[in-house]
C-alpha cells in the first residue's frame, strides 16, 4: 500500500491536518509487480494528505496531481484521497484549485477521483458533510484519460464526483451547501474501457448507500470523449449533474444544476451497454426515494449508442431533465418527484428520455415542468 500526499502520507485518528499550503505538482507512477489477479498495489493520493484521520480543514492545494498507474485500487483527491473507516474525519474549508489527472496503464478494479475527497470510507455511522458555510473552494478539472479497469468481474468500479467521488457502504450520507464543484473529464476514445460499473456527478460519482444532498449548486461540467471505432466495455454507466448513481434511497432537494453535460462522438454501433443520464441524478437502484424542489437549468448531449433498442429497461438508455433512471425490474420502494424542472433542450440516442424522467417505478411526479428555452 503507497500513501502520497502534498503535505501528510498518512496519519492517525488524533491527527488534525490544519492550514497548510502544497504548491507542489504531484507525480506518481507504479508497475503492476506482484503475480496473479492482484495486480500491483493500493494507491492513495491527495493535494494534502492521502489517508484523512481526525481532522483536515482550512488547508489549500494549488498543486497539480498526475498519476500513471496499473494500481489495483487507486483513491485520488484533490484535497484528501480516502477519509478512513476507522473515526468520523472532520473536512472543512480546504480549498482545492488544481487539476487530477488519472492516465491508466494498467487494468484498476477499483478508481475513485474526487475534488475534494477520493472516497468516504466511513461505515459505522451516519456521515454529514456540511459545506454550506464553507470558505474553501473545489475547483480544477478531473480527467481519467482511458482508465482502464478490469475486465466485467463482479468488482469492478469507477467513480468519479466534483466534490467527492465514492461514499462506501450502508451508512447514511448527508451533504449539504457543496457548490461549484470540479469539473469532469472522462476520456475512453483511444482504448475500451472495460467496468461493470462507472458513475459520474457533479457532487457525488456514487453513493454506496442512501444518500441525502440539500441546498446545493452545480455549475461544473462533465464532458466524455468517444469513438466510432470503440465500442464501450463499460456495463453500466452513470451520469448525473449533483449525483451519478445512489445504491439504496435518496432525498435530494433544493439543488440546482447549471453545468453542461456533454459527449462528444459516438461509440462503436456494436456497443449494448446501458447509460443513465439526468441533470440531477443520473440512476437510483432501489430504495424509497424524493426530490424536491431541483432544477437542471442546462443542456445535455448524450450521444451514446446502445444498440439495445427498448426492449428490457435495465438494458436500455434513459435520460431526463432530473432523473435518468429510477429502480430495475424488481426494484421495491417508490419514488416521488416534486416541484421540479428543467430549462434547456436535452439531446440523446435510443431508449427513453423524458422532460422530467427518462424511466421510473413506483413513481409520482406532480408539480413539474419543462421547458425549451423557445
Amino acid at each position: 500500500t503507497n500513501y502520497v500526499g502534498g503535505i501528510s502520507g498518512s496519519t492517525n485518528k488524533n491527527s488534525k491536518i490544519l492550514r497548510n499550503t502544497n504548491r507542489g505538482q504531484i507525480n506518481y507512477h507504479v508497475n503492476a509487480t506482484r503475480n496473479g489477479d492482484d495486480n500491483g498495489r493500493l494507491s492513495y493520493i491527495g493535494g494534502i494528505t492521502s489517508c484523512g484521520r481526525g481532522e483536515v480543514s482550512d488547508n489549500a492545494n494549488y498543486g497539480s496531481i498526475y498519476s500513471t498507474s496499473s494500481a489495483k485500487m487507486i483513491y485520488i483527491g484533490g484535497i484528501v484521497g480516502i477519509a478512513a473507516s476507522d473515526a468520523p474525519v472532520i473536512i472543512k474549508n480546504n480549498t482545492n484549485d488544481k487539476d487530477v489527472v488519472l492516465e491508466s496503464t494498467g487494468k484498476g478494479r477499483y478508481i475513485y477521483m474526487g475534488g475534494l475527497l477520493g472516497i468516504d470510507n466511513y461505515e459505522a455511522a451516519a456521515v454529514v458533510r456540511d459545506f454550506s458555510e464553507d470558505t474553501g473552494s473545489i475547483l480544477g478539472t478531473i480527467r481519467c484519460n482511458n482508465c482502464e479497469a478490469k475486465a466485467e468481474a463482479t468488482y469492478t468500479y469507477v467513480a468519479i464526483g466534483g466534490y467527492i467521488g465514492r461514499t462506501a457502504g450502508d451508512s447514511n450520507v448527508t451533504i449539504k451547501g457543496a457548490n461549484e464543484g470540479a469539473n469532469i473529464e472522462l476520456d475512453m476514445s483511444n482504448a475500451t474501457l472495460t467496468a461493470s460499473q462507472l458513475s459520474l456527478g457533479g457532487v457525488v460519482g456514487e453513493a454506496e448507500g442512501a444518500l441525502a444532498i440539500t441546498d446545493c449548486e452545480s455549475v461544473n461540467t462533465i464532458h466524455i470523449e468517444a469513438s466510432s471505432s470503440i465500442a464501450s466495455g463499460i456495463k453500466l454507466m452513470s451520469i448525473g449533474g449533483i449525483v451519478g448513481l445512489v445504491g439504496n434511497g435518496a432525498t435530494l432537494t433544493n439543488l440546482t444544476n447549471k453545468g453542461l453535460i456533454s459527449w462528444n462522438g459516438t461509440n462503436k454501433k456494436s456497443n449494448g451497454k446501458p447509460v443513465y443520464t439526468g441533470g440531477i441524478v443520473g440512476h437510483i437502484k432501489e430504495g424509497n426515494t424524493t426530490i424536491t424542489n431541483c432544477h437542471n437549468k442546462a443542456e445535455f448531449i448524450l450521444w451514446a449508442y446502445n444498440n439495445n433498442v427498448y426492449s428490457a429497461a435495465s438494458l436500455a438508455n434513459h435520460s431526463g431533465g432530473i432523473i435518468g433512471c429510477y429502480g430495475w425490474a424488481t426494484t421495491e420502494g417508490t419514488i416521488t418527484i416534486s416541484n421540479c424542472s428543467q430549462e434547456g433542450n436535452l439531446w440523446t440516442s435510443r431508449g427513453s428520455l423524458g422532460g422530467i424522467a427518462g424511466y421510473v417505478r413506483n413513481a409520482t411526479i406532480e408539480n413539474c415542468s419543462y421547458w425549451d428555452g423557445n
